[in-house]
């Protein structure tokens, strides 16, 4: 997947069926880039039962905070006392000419 910088994307982030978006207790999904670090949290994201999937929604602002190149993107999940945590994932950062925020 490819973002650009300083826009707003939505992220979704298929999870096996085995693990029910329904029943998670607590969600940490992060985003890092170097010393560059963004983690949602389970009331900052969209559960999707149907699809078992979770959107993670991202600001201009939140964008803006990488640079060109690769993110890592990982989901740390609590369902109980049982902690999982998804692959690590690859999300390409590409550059914005305008380079800031948009109002």
């Amino acid at each position: 997947m490819a973002v650009y910088q300083f826009t707003t994307p939505t992220l979704k982030i298929m999870i096996p069926t085995r693990v029910s978006v329904g029943a998670f207790t607590s969600l940490a999904v992060t985003l890092k880039q170097g010393n560059r670090k963004l983690v949602k949290n389970l009331e900052e994201v969209d559960l999707d039962g149907e699809n078992n999937a979770i959107n993670v929604y991202l600001t201009q602002q939140e964008t803006g905070i990488f640079s060109r190149g690769i993110v890592d993107v990982q989901c740390h999940i609590l369902i109980g006392t049982e902690a999982y945590s998804t692959n690590e994932m690859k999300m390409e950062i590409k550059r914005n000419l305008h380079g800031e925020v948009i109002a």
